[in-house]
């Protein structure tokens, strides 16, 4: 009997927990973040299993400061989080900088936008609800972002409204 209890427990506790990510402020997002650029990936080194290092160039800053022409960029694969590893986009990323000199994402899962151009129009944007953790970004200013309408990937789905945030409106936003 008392086997089976155990046994019992032991099937209960070993289903994964899977927590859902919170929502957080834009404000909060800004307060934790030390840096906004513009960068290009030169290169990425895995260190272990799961964390790595990107060598980015620095195109344009944003906000904050930073006079170095690269910086390095600490990151550790996770449920939400990713490395910065695309070398064929632009990011615009948000960071704080270690102890050590290097820099890592200021929120694990939202600081690494992935740059894309819309060539009828010439302007870069970040399509932030492709990713389903940008959705929990909340607040944002009106101003940096469009709303349009993303239709469903199956028969299941529903459309939603997408943000579309412009890089020349939040390069102004930090002005």
């Amino acid at each position: 009997m008392k086997a089976l209890g155990i046994l019992s427990l032991i099937i209960i506790f070993s289903f994964p927990v899977n927590a859902k990510i919170a929502d957080i402020s834009w404000t909060d997002f800004i307060e934790h973040t030390e840096l906004i650029a513009v960068v290009s990936i030169q290169e990425m080194k895995r260190i272990d299993e799961t964390n790595g290092v990107t060598k980015v160039k620095v195109l344009n800053i944003i906000s904050g400061s930073d006079n170095n022409k690269t910086i390095d960029i600490d990151w550790s694969i996770g449920r939400i989080s990713q490395p910065l590893f695309d070398i064929y986009h632009n990011y615009i990323v948000f960071l704080k900088k270690k102890g050590n000199g290097k820099y890592e994402s200021s929120i694990i899962g939202r600081s690494f936008w992935k740059l894309e151009k819309d060539y009828s129009t010439q302007e870069y944007f970040v399509d932030l609800d492709t990713d389903i953790y940008m959705r929990h970004l909340k607040n944002m200013p009106e101003y940096i972002y469009d709303v349009r309408e993303i239709a469903p990937k199956n028969q299941y789905s529903e459309p939603y409204n997408g943000r579309k945030v412009y890089l020349n409106k939040l390069t102004e936003y930090f002005e």
